[in-house]
């Protein structure tokens, strides 16, 4: 049946024929004449309502569905199926495809017995709204890059009728947002950490300033990816994927200096104390915050001087350069402007500072200097007497 009419319930009466949008019962009016905008505004009306009513009168589910249930073809739980089937989750990395199982599960349960087709940016938003109070801002956000991903491998079946339909994340809320930025590095801070560090998290410390990789990225770096003057980077994409292709960044001199001078102890260039690869960037983050406390440069529970700090230590140093958010992004890799905007704007607004602040320095001077010249004209004015 044609969506349009699924609701619709015409009855006669003393002659005339009156047009209701009837659901579990309630009987809604309806202008008559099914082919005027009024009718279709109403009727749009009225599908809102139902959703926005299937979303809000229940607390969502928790329990996972049966074992082995099967889904409608035409259903969300259906098109994660498919999903799980296509090549753009096998380019996912293993530690992305583990973390999307846990959010898919959550949204077989939640949304599964829907029709995808039924989805759209207002559903999208009620949902997310939903569960960023249950479940917090990135959870949410997570769930919408995946509804997004799920709609762009499954539009080209036609069991989810999904042509001519546009996907239902655009224009959707984000929730999740930036309370704070990670602080850099100040140079004394720089400077005491790599006085008193042990020598694996002082060489840990470069790699993750001169390179300005996350740490993710900087634990995977391997000895085979330094040619003697720059790095071959695999950055993990934001959303899970590995490029396909490393990023090649020249190292700056003090990195170069010490990764020549470094032991190869093992295949990836950092190594914790024993001497071993770090499981994950958390391992390495822990380490040097530790290592921050120890020395009096940071307190435990207290957000200071973090690992991820160097990355943007790196962006702000490049920043005051001069050279743009182009030439922060070139040195950082990230894929967006927003980073490097931030960082090009803050060194384009200290540099525009500090001229504008010499020059009302300069005028600053040339006024004294006019009222110290206007004072000693008129004090040597007032010297001279007049001759009898």
């Amino acid at each position: 049946m044609n969506d349009r009419r699924r609701y619709l319930y015409r009855k006669e009466a003393k002659g005339r024929s009156y047009l209701f949008f009837r659901y579990k019962g309630k009987l809604t009016p309806l202008p008559a004449d099914e082919n005027s905008a009024e009718f279709h505004r109403a009727y749009d009306a009225a599908m809102r309502a139902i959703k926005l009513a299937a979303a809000t009168a229940a607390p969502l589910p928790t329990a996972s569905p049966k074992t082995g249930a099967k889904f409608l073809p035409e259903t969300l739980g259906a098109a994660i199926e498919r999903y799980l089937e296509s090549a753009a989750y096998d380019r996912l990395a293993p530690s992305s495809r583990a973390q999307y199982q846990h959010t898919l599960k959550q949204l077989r349960t939640r949304l599964g017995p829907g029709r995808l087709a039924d989805l759209d940016p207002d559903a999208v938003d009620i949902y997310t709204d939903r569960l960023a109070k249950e479940c917090g801002t990135s959870v949410a956000d997570r769930h919408m890059r995946l509804i997004s991903k799920i709609w762009q491998v499954c539009r080209k079946f036609p069991e989810f009728n999904l042509k001519g339909k546009f996907n239902p994340t655009l224009n959707t809320d984000t929730h999740y947002a930036v309370k704070q930025r990670h602080r850099p590095w100040p140079r004394a801070i720089q400077d005491k950490f790599m006085a008193g560090a042990p020598e694996h998290l002082r060489l840990a410390k470069l790699l993750l300033h001169f390179s300005a990789q996350r740490g993710g990225d900087c634990v995977r770096m391997k000895w085979t990816d330094y040619d003697g003057k720059g790095i071959s980077v695999r950055p993990r994409k934001t959303h899970g994927e590995v490029d396909s292709l490393p990023n090649y960044h020249l190292c700056p001199k003090p990195l170069r200096e010490a990764l020549d001078s470094a032991p190869r102890i093992a295949d990836t260039i950092l190594v914790n104390a024993h001497g071993k690869p770090y499981a994950n960037a958390n391992v390495l983050s822990h380490a040097i915050k530790r290592e921050l406390v120890r020395l009096g440069l940071a307190k435990e529970g207290e957000r200071t001087f973090v690992m991820h700090g160097l990355r943007k230590t790196a962006a702000s140093d490049v920043g005051s350069l001069g050279v743009g958010a182009a030439g922060v992004k070139s040195v950082g890799g990230w894929r967006t402007d927003d980073e490097a905007n931030y960082y090009a704007q803050d060194a384009d607004q200290r540099r525009i500072n500090e001229m504008v602040v010499g020059q009302w320095d300069a005028e600053l001077e040339r006024q004294e200097a006019a009222e110290r010249r206007a004072t000693a004209v008129k004090t040597r004015r007032s010297a001279i007497r007049a001759v009898k």
